[in-house]
């Protein structure tokens, strides 16, 4: 029975901390997302060129 048991919690905290990493996952996404928005002013159509566009006619 102790054998069991040990498995069970074994398995359940697996499974917990599978959730857990993917729902910081989901969250760090969704945090770079805003970041991305609000320093932009627009989401994720923006190509990487496109970022630093503004700094070519400086110097």
């Amino acid at each position: 029975m102790g054998k069991v048991l040990i498995w069970f919690v074994i398995i359940i905290s697996t499974v917990v901390l599978y959730c857990l990493m993917k729902v910081k996952a989901e969250s760090d996404e969704l945090y770079e997302k805003l970041v991305r928005k609000h320093f932009y002013g627009r989401s994720d159509d923006i190509p990487a060129s496109d970022k630093t566009e503004h700094l070519k006619g400086c110097g």
